[in-house]
C-alpha cells in the first residue's frame, strides 16, 4: 500500500497536474541596482545640502564598528544606528572638545527610548 502512494507521488501526471493548478505564474526574478545615487547639488537649496552632508556623515561613522562574527542582517540594522564609541569619534574628529562625562550626557539626552541614536 505504501508503495502505490509512492508511485502516485511521483507519477508525472500528479505532478505536471500539480503545477497546472499553481494560481500564481512564476514571477521572473528581481533585479537590484546598487549604483550610488548622483546628486546634482547645484539644483539643492542650502537647507536640502546641509541634510544630505549630515545624511552622509551618519552613514561614514554608524559603519565604523561593524563586528566580524555578525550576521548580514544585523549589519543593516548596525549600520543604521550610531552608538556611544562612534559618537566619541565624531566629536573628537569634529574637534569637539567637551569632557567625556559631558559627550556620555549628550549622547543619552539625544536617544529615544534608550537606543542607539538612528537615522
Amino acid at each position: 500500500m505504501e508503495i502505490d502512494k509512492q508511485r502516485e507521488l511521483r507519477s508525472p501526471d500528479k505532478f505536471y497536474s500539480a503545477m497546472k493548478s499553481d494560481p500564481e505564474p512564476p514571477q521572473p526574478p528581481k533585479v537590484y541596482s546598487y549604483q550610488k545615487k548622483i546628486v546634482d547639488r547645484k539644483k539643492m537649496s542650502p537647507d536640502e545640502i546641509l541634510n544630505l552632508n549630515l545624511k552622509e556623515i551618519f552613514k561614514f561613522y554608524s559603519r565604523q564598528h561593524v563586528k566580524n562574527n555578525v550576521r548580514f542582517d544585523e549589519i543593516g540594522m548596525n549600520s543604521s544606528s550610531i552608538n556611544m564609541g562612534e559618537f566619541t569619534c565624531l566629536c573628537r574628529d569634529f574637534g569637539i572638545v567637551l569632557p567625556k562625562p559631558r559627550i556620555v550626557d549628550i549622547f543619552h539626552k539625544a536617544q529615544v527610548n534608550n537606543q542607539d541614536l538612528g537615522e
